[in-house]
């Protein structure tokens, strides 16, 4: 399922819901930001996968990166994260290589 802005298509702003619920998986997004948080989160993901920290380490650097609390500290639920990508994953990622 998905809910879609009053505007689409023009502004090609959706967001879908988590199997079987009517709960959005995160918030409303058009094409370029579904494209940002795609590539935010193939850097993410590398944190963990590649051993580097656990999955739960890296939720607690995102929450103390973008100043949220854990249950924000996911790329589709806040705008803050974004706003903070420019310092974010993609630098501690480098660190780590």
């Amino acid at each position: 399922m998905l809910y879609v802005c009053a505007k689409c298509p023009a502004c090609d702003a959706y967001v879908r819901t988590h199997l079987g619920t009517t709960i959005p998986v995160g918030e409303m997004a058009n094409g370029h930001m579904r494209a940002l948080r795609r590539t935010d989160h193939r850097y993410f993901d590398q944190l963990h996968q590649s051993g580097y920290m656990s999955k739960k380490e890296a939720y607690r650097w995102l929450a103390a990166t973008i100043s949220a609390p854990m249950s924000q500290a996911h790329i589709s639920r806040s705008k803050a994260f974004l706003e903070a990508r420019g310092t974010g994953i993609r630098n501690r990622k480098e660190m780590s290589a």
